[in-house]
């Protein structure tokens, strides 16, 4: 008699890493943002996101933006002028609440309303909005084209904070 064992094996395709130019730059400093709300009591206003400063701690730092809780908060910056966006770094809140970044989703194009631009990497999920830094690689080693960057969380009422956001280009 002859036995015959049967493997169930399930191959996953590895996931190859984004080749992007090694020397991007943040051009983000200091240019215009707006958000859909401000968080009076604590005064984090959209501009916090801009200022070169990324301290993870919102009340010690004083540098991060702070929506009301509300329906999908957003955060917009304008660029001035349509770039060639290769990354979205955003330095995410740690002394507290860093799960709020959950859903979120980061879209880069030239229409002023950003609902109508194209997203940028994949939607934060998991493990992923808690990290101190998430980095979304826009076209995976291809720029997208815009002048404006935004971020919106998705589905979900919810409280924003963005403690610095770096938009990389050549």
């Amino acid at each position: 008699m002859t036995m015959v064992v049967v493997t169930d094996v399930t191959t996953i395709p590895p996931t190859l890493a984004c080749t992007n130019p090694e020397v991007l730059r943040n051009i983000a400093v200091g240019k215009a943002a707006s958000q859909s709300s401000t968080n009076k009591k604590q005064g984090g206003v959209a501009e916090l996101a801009v200022d070169g400063n990324k301290n993870t701690d919102l009340r010690a730092g004083k540098s991060c933006t702070w929506t009301n809780k509300e329906f999908q908060p957003w955060w917009k910056l304008d660029l001035g002028s349509s770039k060639d966006v290769y990354q979205v770094v955003i330095t995410n809140r740690q002394d507290c609440c860093s799960f709020r970044l959950k859903n979120a989703e980061v879209r880069v194009g030239d229409d002023p309303k950003h609902e109508n631009n194209p997203v940028c990497g994949m939607m934060v999920m998991g493990k992923r909005s808690r990290q101190e830094t998430v980095t979304m690689n826009c076209g995976c080693g291809e720029s997208m084209q815009g002048r404006y960057v935004s971020i919106q969380l998705k589905d979900k009422t919810q409280q924003m904070h963005l403690c610095e956001v770096e938009v990389m280009t050549l």
